[in-house]
């Protein structure tokens, strides 16, 4: 998990933690620190789908406003 958080250090990322109907409160507290920040979602119970788009929603509208030129 380390190097998935050293390849996206510095760059917007947006952590969704899927099938937390069947994770236990000690994995999801572990995930929070390693991670910060996350949005929680059971897919198959429909948890936290619609907190999911928006956050996705408001991200690529952030990253409109803010076009990055390739080098």
């Amino acid at each position: 998990m380390e190097s998935i958080i050293e390849t996206f250090q510095g760059k917007p990322v947006i952590v969704f933690f899927n099938k937390t109907d069947v994770a236990n409160q000690e994995q999801l507290e572990r995930a929070e620190r390693l991670f910060g920040q996350s949005l929680k979602i059971s897919a198959s119970r429909g948890e936290g789908l619609d907190a999911m788009m928006e956050s996705i929603k408001r991200g690529l509208e952030a990253s409109s406003r803010h076009p990055r030129l390739a080098p």
